[in-house]
């Protein structure tokens, strides 16, 4: 059966902030844990049926887009996604070893999760979005990395030697850094401070990404999603 409870997020997609620059898959996403409501009883539980007989075990993420009069469903895919499956991961308040080898083998039947705002936010440099250069592939150092915000910390095209990290000249895409909090705003405002924690030259990171999420959050809560 599906693991209870389900989450829902807004995510931004686009690399520049005021809504600029090239479709990317995510630059961050605002996350919460719910009970079932009007979009899961009327997608997933009929989809259940389905998936049992192929023997599917695993992540199911479903798009709507959502109206005051209703909502349409405008895709299926199976499989974790990113950045939300981080932000989901960071409302966790069971060890992630065993909720994943519970999840794959033992049927369990409800995560212990926050019931807080959780967000996220992606870190990049040069030339992320575009594809790795030769000339841009050099290895950047990233400092500000310790045992305190390592868990906030969600690695990416990075590397661990010599007790120093650094890019792994892949795709530029270093990490994604997620926190929690009572009100959105606070959670965004603890990912930019990470965020400022860390050295990296030529970073780049959305801070806009909570902008207009309140309002967002509260028509879906209005509306009875």
């Amino acid at each position: 059966n599906f693991v209870t409870p389900c989450h829902s997020y807004f995510k931004k997609t686009k690399f520049m902030e005021h809504e600029m620059g090239l479709d990317t898959e995510s630059m961050g996403c605002l996350l919460f844990y719910h009970k079932s409501n009007k979009i899961t009883k009327t997608f997933l539980t009929p989809l259940l049926k389905e998936l049992k007989k192929t023997g599917y075990v695993g992540a199911v993420n479903i798009t709507s887009n959502i109206k005051s009069e209703g909502f349409t469903l405008t895709n299926i895919s199976l499989g974790f996604l990113f950045d939300s499956t981080y932000a989901a991961l960071e409302g966790l308040r069971q060890p992630l070893g065993e909720f994943l080898y519970r999840l794959a083998f033992e049927g369990i039947k409800r995560v212990k999760a926050s019931g807080d705002f959780l967000v996220a936010t992606r870190v990049s440099i040069p030339p992320y979005p575009f594809p790795m250069s030769e000339q841009l592939n050099k290895s950047v150092s990233v400092s500000g990395i310790d045992e305190n915000n390592l868990k906030h910390l969600w690695l990416r095209d990075m590397m661990f030697s010599d007790n120093e990290y650094s890019s792994a000249g892949c795709d530029g895409y270093l990490m994604t850094v997620t926190a929690r909090g009572l009100t959105i705003n606070k959670a965004f405002r603890r990912t930019h401070r990470t965020i400022g924690n860390l050295k990296i030259d030529n970073v780049q990171y959305r801070r806009d990404i909570g902008d207009g999420l309140d309002e967002k959050y509260a028509k879906v809560k209005e509306w009875g999603y």
